[in-house]
């Protein structure tokens, strides 16, 4: 029995790999005709489906397989399978209704596909590991306070509606009135028709351009100049930020436009990841390691300061007119004296553009986020292993 995974690269139209017990073969051609390319020879394969009349014939000059042999190929079965690991890194089996594979067949799988196996699991154990690195690292993107915002224009991606051919009126429409009406009327309609959808595409092109428009107005002069425009520019510029974990931020913008203050509600330590993923030299599963406390309060120690770090380098990157950012960031705990959930603030800062571009942008693998925002205005109180006490954030004016 040979087994095919759902995800397979198809390799043309009318070619098809088959894997079976005695080897590899290529059969090319359509349902009724094909021809087998095998380590037995090339074999053209004609056939009626739907009668169960069929005929196969060497076709390369070799000796014709024995019938032994043509019935082996001829029990060939495709199976369609489904692999995904479950919680604890176990690699399961499913045939394409969801059930799972019986063992003898699931011993199979790995003998011909074991390999391939082996690949998706190291690369499920790198996507797996990837999510925890995502939370440190969130810093790397942080774009350089130097660059003028400039707006990219997207192309109109809609196709213009393509010409109408008219019909011809051809020999009938020559003789006959009515054939000759009709045509013309069908012609006219198809037109008509035409016209309409030119018209509307026009209309849709235009509104496209006229919003480009805006946008560039929006980005490249009104920030200057409209406190409004700036948290526009702002606002759309951090919902195209992909935050590993929810983090929900509200800002404002002075009058003047040379100050941004933010409020950061911060994901809880118990959303940090518990797991790391490792990929044994032999074996079908992959090996889930706890955390220590320790290294998840590294973990969450870093992306938080992660988080302000970016934040704040979007809103000098964005906003050119800014001069200082202030952000304070909070996490919801419980009261030990209530029990009901509270505001704790973790850390304020207080950042001067003067001192933000000191930093070197692209050399952000370098920086230390837990250091890197001490070296400004600075409240916080926590130790060296990530254990935060609340503390009195930075009073706006």
């Amino acid at each position: 029995m040979a087994f095919r995974f759902r995800r397979s690269v198809r390799l043309a139209p009318g070619l098809r790999l088959n894997l079976g017990k005695r080897g590899v073969s290529l059969s090319a051609g359509v349902r009724g005709a094909s021809v087998t390319f095998g380590r037995h020879g090339t074999y053209g394969n004609v056939g009626i489906p739907g009668t169960g009349l069929s005929a196969r014939n060497r076709i390369d000059g070799g000796k014709p397989t024995s019938r032994r042999s043509l019935q082996s190929e001829a029990e060939t079965v495709n199976l369609s399978i489904t692999i995904h690991l479950d919680d604890d890194g176990n690699v399961e089996f499913r045939n394409s209704e969801g059930d799972p594979l019986p063992e003898n067949l699931v011993r199979q799988v790995k003998r011909q596909k074991g390999e391939e196996i082996r690949q998706w699991l190291s690369e499920e154990c790198d996507k797996f590991n990837q999510h925890n690195r995502d939370l440190e690292t969130i810093h790397l993107d942080t774009p350089d306070p130097d660059q003028k915002p400039t707006y990219t224009s997207e192309p109109f991606i809609v196709p213009e509606p393509g010409a109408t051919t008219p019909k011809s009126l051809g020999i009938l429409g020559r003789l006959f009135t009515r054939v000759r009406c009709r045509i013309e009327a069908e012609n006219a309609t198809a037109q008509s028709t035409h016209e309409r959808e030119m018209a509307d595409w026009r209309k849709a092109k235009a509104s496209f351009e006229s919003r480009q428009a805006q946008q560039r107005q929006l980005i490249e002069e009104k920030i200057y100049s409209e406190t409004e425009a700036m948290i526009q520019v702002l606002e759309n510029r951090l919902q195209k930020v992909t935050w590993p974990r929810e983090t929900n931020v509200s800002f404002q913008v002075s009058d003047a436009g040379n100050k941004v203050l933010m409020d950061v509600d911060l994901p809880e330590i118990e959303d940090m990841p518990t797991k790391i993923a490792l990929l044994p030299a032999r074996g079908w599963k992959l090996s889930m390691k706890q955390l220590t406390d320790t290294k998840k309060r590294q973990i969450y120690m870093n992306h938080i300061h992660g988080v302000g770090f970016r934040l704040i380098g979007e809103a000098f990157a964005t906003l050119p007119t800014v001069e200082s950012v202030t952000l304070s960031a909070y996490s919801q705990r419980p009261d030990n004296a209530t029990g009901k959930i509270v505001d704790e603030y973790l850390y304020s800062v207080h950042v001067e553009r003067d001192a933000w571009v000191g930093i070197d942008f692209y050399n952000l693998n370098a920086v230390d986020m837990v250091e890197s925002l001490a070296q400004f205005d600075l409240r916080r109180k926590m130790t060296r292993t990530g254990i935060f006490r609340p503390i009195d954030p930075h009073q706006y004016e």
